[in-house]
């Protein structure tokens, strides 16, 4: 039986979910992977390993969004202007952040072959040095999920525009990089949904 991750009481999370899916044309937030909303899979990961609240950010198809996730101990922060970049949603949810987390956990709703197991191993890289940022690796870039001490939660709030926190590592001179091939498949267009459904029968 495989072990339970480890919950990280200091460890926050914030699930990004509030694009408009203009490439998919359908809110990718509501896709379903295994029989729950992209989302809810998203949130159930991080609360796994978040043992200091896990923050949903909304935008786009939010009233949908959040109904989907009635039951699960989220806190909602919700992004009205969430068509002017992803730094502006990634600010609604750091705005919630409680002042004793030692980190956040930075993920997005559609990437949905990371589960707990990835995200716990991610917190065990940030574990091991929590002034460094932990990030995946994957397609030969890092980027989220990511893992950013408190320290660095003043600079991703500075973010602007389309900015998102990969900027933010890009210019950290440490990162302790996990390699998480699986989060190569996000859910933009109609082909990475395919792609995803010819996964559905694949054991966890």
């Amino acid at each position: 039986m495989p072990m339970r991750p480890k919950i990280h009481k200091s460890l926050a999370g914030i699930v990004l979910a509030a694009g408009g899916s203009e490439r998919l044309g359908q809110p990718k937030q509501l896709c379903e992977w295994r029989g729950k909303p992209l989302v809810c899979n998203a949130v159930e990961a991080c609360l796994a390993v978040c043992g200091a609240g896990v923050i949903v950010v909304t935008g786009a198809h939010a009233s949908e969004v959040e109904a989907s996730l009635q039951g699960y101990p989220v806190q909602i922060a919700h992004n009205p202007h969430w068509q002017t970049g992803m730094s502006g949603s990634l600010r609604s949810g750091l705005e919630k952040l409680a002042s004793d987390v030692s980190g956040v956990l930075v993920s997005l709703c559609d990437q949905p072959l990371l589960g707990a197991v990835e995200l716990a191993g991610l917190a065990g890289a940030w574990q091991a040095e929590p002034e460094v940022p932990a990030a995946a690796r994957y397609n030969g870039v890092t980027g989220v999920p990511a893992i950013f001490p408190a320290g660095l939660v003043d600079s991703l709030l500075m973010l602007s525009g389309d900015e998102g926190a990969r900027s933010l590592l890009d210019a950290c001179p440490t990162v302790n990089v996990l390699e998480l091939p699986s989060a190569a498949l996000d859910i933009d267009t109609v082909e990475d949904l395919a792609r995803l459904k010819s996964c559905e029968a694949d054991p966890d």
